[in-house]
């Protein structure tokens, strides 16, 4: 069974579209069905096995909630494990992420950070909608390929969200 169908979600034809209201209204009732409180008192059997449901559905909320992990999921569905693309196989992404990094050490106000997560922000809308071209169209090369970029714009926007704290943590 797929996540979208533990979920209750419709993944036909394009798996990587989710509607995000629908996920969240099927995640918290399947979390009050099957959440360890509501089982523990019933007995210790059913509580450990409500906790196990419990913490598979939160996995299974966090993957289809993150559009990265949601096409890595996908790609594994899909029987492909090993990811031959790597993010510096591909210059433009290395200079793009270095580039934005550098910029992001080298900020002196919340206004330029702010700069940089709206871009970053727009860069990661573009990289999902590819990523969704993709995966209706099977081009799981092209998926691995937008993943992973999308994975260092990730990783580009929690280090904005943690500007100033973290900016020179590295």
């Amino acid at each position: 069974m797929s996540y979208h169908q533990v979920m209750g979600l419709d993944y036909e034809p394009n798996p990587f579209q989710v509607e995000h209201a629908t996920l969240r209204a099927r995640f918290l009732a399947l979390q009050r069905l099957v959440h360890p409180d509501r089982w523990a008192a019933k007995s210790p059997i059913k509580g450990d096995i409500a906790a196990r449901v419990s913490e598979a559905v939160n996995t299974i909320n966090s993957h289809l909630s993150n559009p990265f992990l949601r096409a890595a999921y996908i790609l594994e569905r899909e029987g492909i494990t090993d990811n031959p693309e790597s993010i510096l196989d591909n210059p433009a992404v290395v200079m793009e992420v270095m580039e934005v990094r550098e910029a992001l050490e080298e900020a002196q106000t919340e206004e330029e950070v702010e700069e940089i997560r709206v871009q970053n922000k727009a860069n990661m809308n573009d990289v999902q909608e590819e990523l969704s071209e993709f995966v209706a169209a099977k081009a799981w090369d092209r998926v691995s390929e937008a993943a992973i970029r999308l994975k260092y714009l990730q990783g580009i926007e929690q280090a904005a969200r943690a500007w100033p704290n973290r900016a020179h943590d590295h």
